[in-house]
């Protein structure tokens, strides 16, 4: 009855043993910070958030890191970790973070910052801007997804979309080459953006075609309405381009 025997040890010891542990990695560290002479309160808690955008342009959270701060002030270090992760093909990532106070979001970063997780962006300065306290969109960043009916093109790890800043009526975007921003005025669903200023580099040629079909449709909007995540921009009364927020 030997065999038996050993069986039984085998199993017993099979039993007592732990599964094997997932390799944890940190994918992205830094800190969070702001320039305003302004003091957190001491229950502020910082959020960072890893999210990914897939070839839909779908959004979804990836990690998500709380760093209470305890009383502490800006910067406040903070690591990103996951077990096991890879990079996926035709998927983009977004690193993006919030202070709230009070339960509150009273700081957030400003658009959409896309990163390699292969290593090369493993250390990142997020800054963060006071939130104007208006609800609504002005205070998201928006992905955008589809323009002129077409769906919206990549441009490498950035991320084609736009963002407003309420306190300043102003607005920054990204529509395949170069940043683009300036002043809007928004009165209920009514929206009309003032000139656009924009930096002027050249790209691929699909990434730049988009850029000018966005500044002209910037031209063109006269209403804008938000549909949860969604945000539709118009003009006279037809569907100009289509947007999506991560939260």
């Amino acid at each position: 009855m030997l065999i038996p025997s050993l069986v039984s040890l085998a199993l017993a010891s099979l039993a007592g043993m732990a599964p094997p542990q997932k390799e944890t990695q940190v994918l992205v560290f830094g800190e969070v910070s702001y320039r305003q002479r302004i003091a957190l309160s001491p229950d502020a808690v910082v959020h960072v958030y890893l999210r990914r955008i897939d070839a839909e342009h779908r959004i979804s959270d990836l990690t998500v890191t709380r760093v209470p701060t305890a009383g502490k002030q800006v910067p406040i270090p903070f690591e990103v970790v996951s077990e096991g992760m890879k990079p996926e093909e035709g998927v983009r990532y977004v690193l993006q973070a919030t202070i709230e106070e009070a339960g509150k979001v009273t700081w957030r970063t400003s658009g959409l910052r896309g990163l390699e997780l292969d290593g090369s962006d493993a250390k990142q300065e997020l800054m963060v801007i006071q939130t104007g306290g208006r609800k609504g969109y002005e205070e998201k960043d928006w992905v955008l997804y589809e323009l002129g009916g077409k769906p919206s093109v990549p441009a490498g790890t950035r991320i084609p979309g736009i963002t407003f800043s309420a306190p300043q009526k102003a607005f920054s975007a990204f529509a395949g080459v170069n940043q683009m921003g300036g002043s809007y005025e928004r009165s209920g669903h009514s929206l009309r953006f003032g000139a656009t200023r924009s930096t002027m580099m050249a790209g691929p040629q699909p990434q730049m075609d988009q850029e000018a079909a966005f500044g002209r449709m910037l031209g063109q909007v006269d209403r804008a309405k938000a549909f949860g995540r969604a945000l539709v921009f118009y003009s006279k009364g037809k569907a100009i381009a289509k947007f999506r927020t991560p939260a």
